[in-house]
């Protein structure tokens, strides 16, 4: 076999990896947002109900994707010790489960406020808890800044993809400037804690050995402000902002755990 032959082998797999982890921590990401939005707008009356359609298609979208990520898992090669993935697929189930009884209790007339709070906010705590599970059965790296990490990333995919549904379902003119600037303070902190993960694990220099973590910051925090810039000057074409900024998110993401999980 060619060295050629033995790079593809040995890359494909690793990027086939880093597609499912990357689309179940965006999915994770997104339903921590959900959670929390959920469980702060209970009180808000007509405004919640509005919300509704849109509520459905992300926690649908979510229930796909960790789902998804939940079947690869389970194939996946655990490298976090012998009770890291079934502690992972545990809390991956809880997950899932919050997440069908809240799509259940928000189809029922009159469901308690309360309650659809509670189960919004144990949605947000079990979906955090398996991206840190996930994070420690999947990785073998040991720099204490992985998780943390992988939570900033997964939490700034999980708001991209939430503003882009809202830019899809929201009813008129999505108000754009609240949302952008939150990203940019998402992007911010990823990319802080990629790039300190970066820094202990090799550097960024030489640029040729390295250059996927010099695109993936390109594309954490360059593409956010281009973002910003975008829905400041042409507000009208939030939607397409949006999802550019939902595939760029992702390829920065398949980008740095691809390097990652390609080495021997």
């Amino acid at each position: 076999m060619s060295a050629e032959s033995h790079m593809l082998s040995s890359t494909r797999p690793a990027l086939r990896a880093a597609v499912a982890a990357t689309l179940g921590n965006i999915g994770l990401g997104l339903l921590v947002w959900i959670g929390i939005s959920t469980a702060l707008l209970q009180t808000r009356g007509n405004d919640f109900m509005s919300l509704r359609p849109l509520q459905n298609s992300a926690l649908l979208l979510g229930l796909a994707l960790v789902a998804g990520f939940s079947a690869w898992l389970l194939l996946a090669r655990d490298t976090g010790g012998t009770r890291a993935r079934p502690r992972a697929l545990a809390s991956l189930g809880f997950t899932l489960l919050a997440d069908v009884a809240l799509l259940w209790l928000l189809a029922q007339k009159g469901s308690a406020p309360g309650m659809v709070a509670v189960v919004g906010a144990v949605l947000c705590i079990a979906a955090l808890a398996t991206l840190c599970l996930s994070s420690i059965a999947l990785e073998t790296a040991s720099a204490q800044l992985l998780v943390p990490a992988q939570l900033a990333l997964a939490l700034q995919g999980g708001s991209v993809l939430f503003f882009a549904l809202m830019s899809s379902r929201w009813p008129g003119q999505m108000e754009s400037s609240g949302a952008s600037s939150s990203l940019l303070m998402l992007s911010a902190i990823a990319a802080a804690l990629m790039l300190a993960l970066w820094l202990t694990g090799g550097g960024m220099l030489p640029w040729r050995a390295r250059r996927e973590r010099w695109i993936g910051l390109a594309l954490l925090l360059g593409v956010p402000l281009l973002l910003y810039a975008w829905l400041m000057l042409l507000p009208a074409h939030q939607r397409v902002a949006w999802w550019l900024a939902m595939a760029a998110v992702a390829a920065a993401q398949v980008l740095d755990r691809g390097q990652r999980l390609s080495r021997p």
